[in-house]
C-alpha cells in the first residue's frame, strides 16, 4: 500500500504539466500568464489575456474558445479607426501563432471577449476555459481573475485535464486569499 501511494504521488508530481498537452499535437502550445480583470457588479462583458507560445515547427491558429463563464465567447481585436483615430473593437475569425513565435493577447490588441457573463468576475476567482487550436486541438486552462490595472504573476498556466463541466456553478472556483 505504501508503494502504491509513493507511485501515485510520483505520477501526479511528474505529470503536472508545464506544457499544454491535452491533444496529440497540443504539447507545442505553452500558455503563459493567462488572466482576466475583475468586473463591476452586474457587468455583462469581460476579457481574457495571455501569451500563447508555439514551440512547434508548424504554424497554428487559435480558432475558438469555450467555457461556462459567459454565454458568448469570441476572439476580438482592438483597432484604430483610420477616419477619426478612435479605438474600436471587432470580432475576428482566428489568432495566428507562427511556429517558434508567441502571440500576445492584451488589453490594447487581440483578446478573448466574454459576452453576457454568467457571474461577476471577482478577484480571486479562477476561470476554466478551453482553447481550441486548428492543429494542436483542445487545451484546457485555468486562469486567475485579477484587479484591473495590475499584472498577473509571472507563471505558466495551470493546464487542466478537466473540461468546463467539472467546475461548480457557472464554471468558476474561488480560492480564499488573505492579504
Amino acid at each position: 500500500m505504501v508503494f502504491l501511494k509513493i507511485f501515485l504521488t510520483c505520477v501526479l508530481f511528474f505529470s503536472s504539466p508545464a506544457l499544454a498537452h491535452d491533444g496529440e499535437h497540443s504539447e507545442t502550445m505553452i500558455i503563459e500568464q493567462p488572466y482576466a480583470f475583475s468586473t463591476a457588479v452586474n457587468a455583462k462583458t469581460g476579457a481574457v489575456f495571455m501569451n500563447i507560445k508555439n514551440t512547434g515547427d508548424t504554424d497554428d491558429k487559435l480558432i475558438e474558445v469555450t467555457g461556462n463563464v459567459a454565454e458568448i465567447i469570441e476572439l476580438h481585436e482592438n483597432i484604430i479607426d483610420p477616419d477619426d483615430g478612435t479605438m474600436m473593437m471587432r470580432k475576428i475569425k482566428d489568432i495566428s501563432i507562427d511556429a517558434g513565435s508567441t502571440a500576445t493577447l492584451d488589453p490594447k490588441g487581440k483578446h478573448i471577449m466574454l459576452i453576457k457573463l454568467n457571474q461577476d468576475l471577482q478577484v480571486g476567482y479562477q476561470i476554466p476555459l478551453t482553447l481550441v487550436f486548428e492543429k494542436a486541438g483542445e487545451v484546457h486552462i485555468i486562469m486567475d481573475v485579477i484587479a484591473p490595472g495590475t499584472t498577473p504573476e509571472k507563471k505558466e498556466t495551470e493546464v487542466s485535464d478537466k473540461d468546463d463541466s467539472d467546475f461548480p456553478e457557472h464554471g468558476f472556483s474561488h480560492e480564499s486569499h488573505h492579504f
